[in-house]
């Protein structure tokens, strides 16, 4: 790949996160957020760890880049949409703020990870 295409192959990522807004509302309204989120994010694993590990054409390496945006961007907006639902008024500020980093938290609780030692 050259750098012209690497360049390229990050414009179809925030595309896919874009485009997810009306699916993924529908989903959440449908299923409810605990359901349709940690689907997304689930799908949206899977599609990382096919760019990390599997060898594609470039064509189908941009299709799985742009799902997995499709999934973990639109799951990110997809949880600060659910806040309203979530928090009262008075709390909401606050509630967005903090979910974006709360499922890097539970990973990196989760896994034992302590990333100050390693930078």
């Amino acid at each position: 790949m050259t750098p012209a295409q690497a360049v390229f192959a990050t414009s179809p990522y925030p595309l896919g996160g874009i485009s997810t807004a009306l699916c993924l509302g529908t989903a959440i309204d449908r299923f409810g957020p605990e359901r349709a989120l940690s689907c997304h994010y689930v799908i949206g694993t899977g599609f990382i760890a096919l760019i990390a590990f599997a060898s594609m054409p470039y064509v189908l390496l941009l299709a799985v880049i742009f799902l997995a945006g499709l999934t973990i961007i639109g799951s990110q907006n997809g949880a600060v949409g659910t806040c309203g639902k979530l928090y009262p008024a008075r709390m909401r500020t606050s509630g967005t703020k903090l979910l974006p980093g709360r499922p890097v938290l539970w990973a990196q609780n989760q896994l034992g990870l302590d990333l100050g030692q390693c930078c």
